[in-house]
Formats: structure tokens, C-alpha cells, sequence
């Protein structure tokens, strides 16, 4: 139990040291320190609890959310070729700076923090097995009996097909839990399952 609390804890402390270090660090254009109102840090900071409060509440963790959020929205490059970034890399990731550009939180804060919050909302749904309208979803509950609680590597590929009309994102559930079937059936492995699953 008391493991299970510290790894909680430093995956918490890691996700605030990377995302909310890069968005809070707003800094003006002649290199002076940051300007906290210029920035509104306040709001920002109520908008971040946002983000964590209902992760914290439905015990997600955030570093593996975050992973899958920038696998699910941005076209990934790095030195393997393979389109993933991994818990450990995130950081690095965000502070790179064509990705800063790409996620565009230096020239839009709030926008990319708005972005994170559609995204945790869409993203508790899905672990509860519900559509991207928010209500229960037969095609939804059928995928998460096939996968079972330990798998949700394919929540980049909900995440990134949330913003469907509900009449396609059902078929394509429906369309995955085939795939994923085939997946388990043949016993591939994990990592070239989420090469695939890179945009």
C-alpha cells in the first residue's frame, strides 16, 4: 500500500514538474523574470486543478494520461522513428522547441490547458466506459470486457476519435474491439502495438 502511495506520489510531482512548469513559465519577450499577473498565474492555477482534481478523484494517473493526451493530439518525432513519447520523456518532449510551437503553450496558455481539460473529462469517460457524448455506450462496455481493467493502451486512438459524430465513433469502437481481439488472440507485443497506434 505504502509503495503504491509514493509511486503515486512521484508520478504526481513529475507531472507537475513537466506540464505545469512549461505552462506556468511564462516569460516576456526581453528575457525578464516571469510576470505573474501579465500571465494571469492565478486563473491558470485554478484551471490546473482542473486537470488534476478529477484524475486525483478517479485515481488515473497523470503521467500515463499525459501520455497518451500528446500521443492522441500531435504528430511525434524522435530519434526512433517509432511516433511515441514515453512517461520519462515527456518532459524533454514539451520543452523541445518546434513541440513547444506545435503545442503552442508559450503563445496560448490557457489554450493548450483548455485543450488538457476536454481532454481528462473525455479521457475519465472512456475509462469508464462511456461514449464521446458522456452516456453509457453498449459498443464502449463490450471493448472494456474484452480488454479488462489493466489494458488501456488503446485510450490514445479514443481520445484522438472523441471529437466524432457519435454514429462513427461507435463504429469505430466497434471496429477497434476487432482489431484488439485479433491483437490478444495473437499475443503482440505492447510496444508494437503503440507504434501502430502513433498518428
Amino acid at each position: 500500500m505504502s509503495g503504491h502511495l509514493i509511486a503515486r506520489g512521484v508520478d504526481l510531482v513529475s507531472t507537475r514538474l513537466s506540464l505545469r512548469h512549461v505552462v506556468f513559465g511564462c516569460r516576456r519577450t526581453d528575457g525578464a523574470a516571469p510576470e505573474r499577473d501579465q500571465c494571469g498565474f492565478t486563473h491558470l492555477k485554478d484551471e490546473w486543478k482542473k486537470i488534476t482534481g478529477p484524475l486525483e478523484r478517479n485515481k488515473e494517473k497523470p503521467l500515463r494520461f499525459l501520455h497518451y493526451f500528446i500521443m492522441a493530439n500531435y504528430k511525434l518525432k524522435n530519434e526512433r522513428r517509432d511516433g511515441v513519447v514515453r512517461e520519462d520523456e515527456i518532459y524533454d518532449w514539451l520543452i523541445d522547441k518546434d513541440n513547444a510551437e506545435l503545442c503552442g503553450y508559450r503563445s496560448d496558455s490557457f489554450g493548450l490547458v483548455r485543450k488538457i481539460i476536454r481532454s481528462v473529462e473525455r479521457y475519465i469517460g472512456v475509462t469508464e466506459g462511456r461514449g464521446n457524448d458522456g452516456a453509457s455506450s453498449t459498443a464502449m462496455d463490450t471493448l472494456q470486457q474484452l480488454c479488462g481493467a489493466a489494458f488501456s493502451l488503446h485510450y490514445v486512438l479514443l481520445l484522438a476519435a472523441a471529437n466524432f459524430p457519435k454514429a462513427l465513433f461507435d463504429h469505430f469502437v466497434r471496429q477497434l474491439e476487432s482489431f484488439l481481439f485479433y491483437y490478444i488472440f495473437t499475443k503482440t507485443p505492447t510496444k508494437d502495438l503503440e507504434r501502430n497506434f502513433s498518428i
